[in-house]
Parts: structure tokens; C-alpha cells; sequence
């Protein structure tokens, strides 16, 4: 099973919201998503941070297992003065 299907299960078996009488199950479903989507950015930007200045990671580094270039690593997780 590779890393990406094992994500997805994990997804599918979330449900949060689903099952609740005051939304349909295809609205809950997109809640479901919302509130993981919101905690998976915090959860990124925390442990980005985290391998920068706890653990010595450049940006260049945290960039290329997000998939993105050091300097968007560094623009959206960086702090900002």
C-alpha cells in the first residue's frame, strides 16, 4: 500500500460530521474535509518551522518534501517580523 492510498483511507474513515440529521451526508462529507484540510495546514507549518530551527533543515530541504521551491517554503512558513 503505498503512502497516498493509506492517506486516502485514513480520509474516507474520518466522519466527524457525517450521520448528523442537520446536514446532508454530502455536506458533511466537505465539512469532514474542511476540518482536516485546516488541521493538516497547522500541522505543516508547525513541523516546518520545527525542522528549520529545532532540527537544522534549510528551506531548500523542507521545499523539496513539500514539493515546492525553498523560497515558497521559506515565504509561507517562515516568521514574519
Amino acid at each position: 500500500m503505498s503512502g497516498q492510498s493509506n492517506a486516502r483511507d485514513h480520509l474516507d474513515n474520518f466522519s466527524w460530521w457525517v450521520g448528523r440529521a442537520d446536514v446532508s451526508d454530502r455536506e458533511a462529507n466537505l465539512m469532514d474535509l474542511a476540518i482536516l484540510k485546516e488541521e493538516l495546514d497547522d500541522m505543516i507549518s508547525m513541523r516546518a518551522r520545527n525542522a528549520v530551527e529545532m532540527h537544522g533543515l534549510t528551506w531548500a530541504q523542507v521545499g523539496r518534501a513539500l514539493g515546492i521551491s525553498r523560497q515558497a517554503a521559506s515565504q509561507r512558513f517562515g516568521y514574519r517580523k
